[in-house]
């Protein structure tokens, strides 16, 4: 069964090969009108035509420029114009200073004494200890601190370039969808406007 409300807009999908109706409409009024200079009529509307859809199809792939690249067509061509390979004189400037630089660090160094009884050297073996294992705590927390940096940083260099994959899969869409019809369109017209002048 034929769902009347939405046939509009099917047909509306496929404007690019409707809109050529008033076209040939245009084309047919103008024959009738323009009577006896056929072959002009012919020529000028195909000649017309076809510029109109190689303009039609410039457009578009300007469209589809401007969305990957962010510059337009004509910007692209701009650039491309100043970047005419042209010898410049270049000039070389001399810059004559002095300079210097100075290093320093601090270093602490523990001096204790030599132990004579045995408890001296056990307390000496456990202030060691101490200091060791303080020393090593401060190492795993170091390392545990950059390995979370380092797990921070490449989540969001992945939520970065997920992003990215999404903007880009848009991008491809926008272009495959919005550009074709306009496309299309343009072909259409040049086509029409080849065959109008081969009968010319």
């Amino acid at each position: 069964m034929i769902v009347w409300r939405q046939l509009p807009q099917w047909f509306l999908r496929a404007w690019p090969v409707i809109a050529l109706a008033p076209v040939a409409a245009a084309h047919a009024i103008a024959l009738a009108h323009f009577d006896t200079n056929h072959v002009l009529v012919n020529k000028l509307v195909g000649m017309s035509l076809q510029v109109l859809g190689g303009i039609l199809i410039l457009y578009s792939l300007d469209q589809n420029l401007g969305i990957f690249r962010e510059r337009s067509l004509v910007a692209t061509l701009l650039q491309w114009l100043r970047e005419f390979p042209l010898r410049r004189e270049t000039r070389t400037f001399a810059f004559v200073g002095t300079g210097g630089a100075s290093a320093g660090g601090t270093a602490s160094v523990t001096a204790r004494r030599n132990p004579t009884s045995l408890e001296e050297r056990v307390a000496q073996l456990e202030l060691a200890l101490q200091e060791a294992q303080v020393s090593l705590r401060k190492e795993l927390l170091a390392v545990e601190s950059r390995f979370t940096l380092k797990l921070s940083e490449h989540g969001s260099h992945l939520t970065a370039t997920r992003d990215q994959l999404s903007a880009l899969s848009a991008k491809v869409a926008e272009v495959a969808v919005g550009g074709f019809k306009v496309q299309a369109f343009g072909v259409l017209l040049a086509l029409y406007g080849a065959i109008t002048s081969v009968f010319a």
